[in-house]
């Protein structure tokens, strides 16, 4: 999935495993896990108050250069292994 411009993940309790690419923007608003091979994304993940966003592996967040920003104070990022 080709993200150019800005992906909003709204879906609480959402897996997404479809392989991200691109230098857009995920803006996660929801409990959501990635589990795709992401490593062509080199975009930005935003994670929102109410955002919870789980990942596996390196690979599921996008390439070495995508970067996470926790937007707000209730934003969580967990890292299962």
């Amino acid at each position: 999935m080709a993200v150019t411009g800005t992906l909003n993940l709204l879906a609480d309790n959402l897996t997404l495993v479809n392989a991200l690419s691109g230098d857009g923007q995920v803006s996660t608003q929801a409990a959501v896990t990635l589990s795709g091979d992401n490593r062509s994304f080199t975009g930005e993940h935003h994670l929102n108050s109410n955002g919870k966003l789980t990942v596996s592996q390196a690979q599921n967040l996008g390439a070495d250069s995508a970067a996470v920003h926790l937007d707000t104070a209730g934003a969580h990022w967990f890292s299962v292994t």
